[in-house]
């Protein structure tokens, strides 16, 4: 119903539901017969194991890690709260939290290692990675990253196995195949765009490394062993460093786009965090699948893993609170994001074709300011739009001026805050500005105000306009909104008749009631009327006015409204 929003039918289509079927009470389902097949001993396992695996997080692991260890191991967010998910997007650390090729590779390591322990030879090793990778991917929920990294290392692995060596290139364009055979929808889907973008952007950095790589064998054959650690220690710094900055680099266009976020704090935090995330995950599946042999015996690996996970979660936190680490900004045009990926990977391989990294940084580099100039020039147009956005039971209406500055009335919903102020952030979004100029609440209750703290946090506010009796008024909506608002360094001014809202010289804005010095009986009765008059038309938005409050709006003089 809103721009960008939420599209059901696109999301059932995706997976493969075609058509839901409902009765009204149970008896009119009739059971004519059960068929027992392995597809549905094997989908029972499953379920069996997931749910055993959610228990032994829940009861070995604090309140405040077990939702966030059973997403990152199993791939679950229903326990997950919003404000911890947008802290995780904020800081830039979203991919730890899904299920994805870090998962895999590390569970990879982790598997081979813990088989080198146990003394069995490496072709014993590599053919339980083969047997237990898969069996993980099918307990968690199996989306494109997690499959597509499944298959590269399955590749990779039995290219060990057998002797053969594999291509890191063709294992890929395999892992693509194969997605999208079995599901062609997921090349429209988010999450395996970026998974395939990242690992790209990993390949094309480590291509280039190695072309640049000066090989020291003969210096540390002479050299003393501390000098050896510390050549090994910078030179792997380096390269993560390095392929730290392709992976955000190739995947911040895409992100700001899905996502509307850019998070340059997440490049320095994950650099930073990189041994700590090596170690959790590894205590994290050693507590998984040795713990689901024997919770008894093994449940204590529960304890390091709830440290470490609880060290990464504050960390997360502290990052996602600095002001200046990330930004909430409209997405790139569609042609400018397809610009960027297309000359970008045409470049590189022109640059891995020449052996020398010069003309990728350059044009992409180019190609952002270009972005940057567009983004940032002033949106203008010879219209006023006024989009009421739907909330359910409640209101919100972005009005945006011929000169692109933006007012808000009302951003509230029975149904909740967060549903309100996720369709305000599209409809602004989609306006391509990065602001609003002024939001206005209409009166104090539930459904005028319940989202706007949300809005604050994400998309920039100059001011906030309230009647007077909003600030005395003790509904706890509005006292909460107020608080919030305050905390956020937004300014709240006071509105009554005869007072205009200056954003547009060609607009007239005017308050038609209440009075400064009224004050009715309800809440409603003091909503704020506003008038929007532009090239002839007038439109007015209302709130809630009743009784005394709509009594007085109609003993003023008359105005003709569209």
């Amino acid at each position: 119903a809103n721009p960008r929003d939420f599209d059901p039918r696109k999301w059932a289509r995706a997976k493969w539901l075609h058509a839901t079927v409902g009765a009204d009470l149970p008896e009119a389902v009739i059971v004519l017969g059960r068929e027992y097949s392995i597809l549905d001993a094997l989908v029972t396992m499953r379920a069996r194991l997931r749910r055993r695996a959610e228990d032994l997080m829940t009861s070995r692991l604090s309140a405040r890690t077990a939702p966030v260890a059973q997403s990152l191991l199993l791939g679950s967010r229903v326990d997950l709260d919003r404000d911890l998910r947008r802290a995780f997007a904020e800081s830039g650390t979203l991919h730890v939290l899904a299920i994805s090729g870090l998962n895999v590779g590390l569970l990879c390591t982790w598997l081979w290692f813990l088989c080198r322990l146990l003394r069995t030879s490496p072709q014993v090793s590599l053919i339980a990675t083969l047997m237990l990778l898969p069996a993980y991917t099918a307990i968690t929920d199996a989306n494109p990253p997690v499959v597509r990294a499944t298959i590269v290392a399955l590749v990779l692995t039995f290219g060990y196995l057998i002797g053969r060596r594999s291509s890191q290139w063709n294992s890929l364009a395999l892992a693509a195949l194969l997605v999208i055979a079995w599901n062609p929808s997921d090349l429209f889907n988010a999450g395996a765009q970026l998974s395939f973008i990242a690992v790209c952007a990993i390949l094309l950095t480590l291509c280039f490394l190695n072309a640049w790589q000066v090989t020291a064998d003969d210096a540390s054959n002479t050299s003393s062993i501390w000098v050896t650690v510390r050549d090994w220690f910078r030179h792997h710094a380096v390269q993560a460093g390095c392929v730290a900055v392709g992976v955000w680099a190739m995947t911040f266009p895409l992100i700001a786009s899905q996502f509307h976020l850019i998070s340059p704090i997440g490049l320095i935090l994950n650099l930073l965090l990189a041994p700590l995330i090596l170690i959790m995950f590894w205590f994290g599946y050693s507590f998984l699948i040795v713990g689901l042999v024997s919770p008894f015996l093994f449940g204590w690996l529960g304890t390091p893993f709830d440290l470490t996970l609880g060290w990464f979660l504050s960390a997360v936190q502290s990052a996602a609170r600095l002001e200046l680490g990330h930004n909430y900004v409209p997405a790139p045009t569609n042609w400018w994001i397809w610009g960027f990926y297309g000359l970008t990977l045409f470049f590189a391989v022109v640059d891995q074709w020449r052996g020398r990294l010069y003309w990728t940084p350059r044009v992409a580099l180019t190609w952002i300011v270009v972005g940057l100039a567009i983004a940032l020039r002033p949106v203008e147009s010879q219209n006023l739009v006024c989009t009421v956005v739907s909330v359910g039971h409640g209101l919100s209406v972005v009005v945006e001026c011929p000169n692109g500055k933006m007012l808000l009335y009302d951003a509230g919903s029975m149904a909740g805050g967060s549903r309100a102020a996720r369709a305000v952030e599209k409809a602004v979004w989609s306006a391509r500005q990065p602001r609003l100029d002024v939001a206005v609440i209409s009166h104090a209750d539930v459904d005028p105000c319940n989202g706007l703290a949300e809005i604050v946090d994400v998309v920039p506010t100059r001011a906030v306009l309230v009647h007077r009796t909003c600030l005395a008024s003790k509904e706890p909506a509005i006292v909460e909104t107020i608080e919030q608002l305050s905390k956020a360094h937004v300014p709240i001014r006071l509105l009554a008749t005869g007072q205009q809202i200056e954003l547009d010289p060609t607009v007239s804005i005017r308050v038609l009631h209440p009075k400064p010095d009224f004050a009715g009986p309800s809440d409603n009765s003091n909503s704020l009327v506003i008038s929007l008059e532009y090239a002839g038309r007038r439109i007015l938005l209302m709130g809630d006015v009743e009784h005394e409050g709509l009594s007085q709006l109609l003993r003023t003089d008359r105005l003709d409204t569209d």
